[in-house]
């Protein structure tokens, strides 16, 4: 049985390694072929396909760097899950990635099963609320410190407008 959930969180840590380490620069095509073939066809010049194909690696990019960010969270929620005791930790952090994804209510909806869970199998109180207190200080520290970090350092290769940017707004938050 145990054995099971070491096989699972490996194959989780295996992907995020795998995104990890992918090529950022050359990013995704994007049936950049296809449309450069269009744009001679019609137009003759190439200045729509060089701004469809920056367009094309600039999004590869942050959506790569998204699913690393994402997966990182997962790995992270799935190991304290697994410390605090919550029964099926791998399968927790696995939907803690995916449900990341879907803006302002996924990490809240990954934080749901996970902590009633918690509360059915737990003695007492306490595995609940060391579930509530791993999603309540990982997924602000994910969405206010590393993500600005990264999607900004993404966008101007520069981490010190991030870190800015950071400053500022955990100013505006207090």
């Amino acid at each position: 049985m145990k054995s099971r959930y070491i096989v699972t969180l490996a194959a989780l840590c295996s992907c995020w390694s795998l995104a990890a380490h992918a090529d950022r620069d050359t990013g995704w095509e994007f049936g950049g072929e296809l449309i450069y073939q269009t744009s001679q066809d019609i137009s003759g010049d190439n200045g729509s396909t060089a701004a469809l194909d920056d367009a094309g690696q600039r999004l590869g990019r942050l959506f790569l760097t998204q699913l690393i960010l994402n997966a990182t969270f997962g790995v992270v929620i799935g190991l304290g899950l697994a410390i605090i005791g919550v029964p099926s930790s791998p399968l927790w952090g696995l939907l803690a990635m995916i449900l990341r994804f879907v803006p302002y209510i996924g990490a809240i909806l990954a934080a749901g099963l996970p902590i009633a869970l918690a509360a059915a199998v737990g003695s007492d109180w306490t595995m609940t609320l060391w579930t509530v207190a791993l999603f309540a200080v990982v997924e602000p520290l994910t969405g206010h410190v590393v993500e600005p970090l990264e999607l900004v350092d993404l966008a101007l290769g520069d981490r010190k407008s991030g870190l800015i940017l950071v400053l500022l707004e955990i100013k505006s938050a207090a």
